[in-house]
């Protein structure tokens, strides 16, 4: 019993962990591009002003700025996670099951206090997810259009295809199964609702 408490409790975490350490990658790359973007038409902008460009750069801090919050955002919440999978660690093999109940309503308490940035996170992360299936696709389209000339090149165009694929795929596949465990907080939450009115109302009948 103790086993296999302690061995959901793990998965539960591991998914939320998932979830955050994808967001935060993704966030990263979302830094890199603005910031590229940015300085590309800002060293355009001082060789010869375009409106163009003025509104790219713009776009590109713009990007910046929103992904370097959500890469904030995101460390906040992997903190609060990191805390429960330490104490868990600590714990592991012990049969105390009010320790693993008492990480269980940590967990969920978490994912409560932050329902509305994990809702958030799992969009972000399946719109990620789409973009990099999309250009990996586009990526092997372009080797079958193009032909390149040697062998280096195609499998270079190749891999690179498979990397954005690959990213794409847990992009769209780790939200899926976290869903299944934020069904099972939600349903816990509920649980403690219940019982919190149920022991106001004891008390109040008293």
């Amino acid at each position: 019993m103790e086993m296999d408490v302690g061995n959901k409790l793990s998965r539960e975490i591991r998914s939320f962990s998932s979830l955050l350490v994808i967001n935060i990658a993704f966030s990263g790359i979302a830094m890199a591009l603005g910031v590229a973007l940015a300085v590309t038409n800002i060293q355009a902008l001082l060789s010869g002003w375009a409106a163009i460009n003025f509104a790219a750069s713009a776009v590109g801090v713009t990007a910046f700025v929103l992904a370097m919050r959500w890469l904030v955002s995101t460390a906040e919440l992997f903190d609060g996670v990191d805390e429960i999978k330490e104490e868990r660690s600590r714990i592991k093999g012990s049969r105390d099951l009010q320790a693993l109940a008492g990480l269980i309503a940590r967990l969920a308490a978490h994912y409560r206090s932050n329902r509305q940035l994990i809702s958030r996170l799992i969009l972000l992360t399946k719109a990620a997810g789409l973009c990099f299936i999309v250009n990996g696709a586009l990526v092997l389209l372009q080797v079958v259009l193009s032909s390149p000339a040697d062998w280096a090149s195609a499998m270079g165009m190749v891999a690179a295809a498979a990397v954005n694929l690959g990213v794409g795929a847990a992009g769209l596949a780790i939200p899926h199964f976290f869903s299944k465990y934020s069904l099972c907080w939600e349903a816990r939450l509920r649980g403690i609702a219940e019982a919190e009115g149920r022991l106001s109302g004891l008390v109040g009948g008293e």
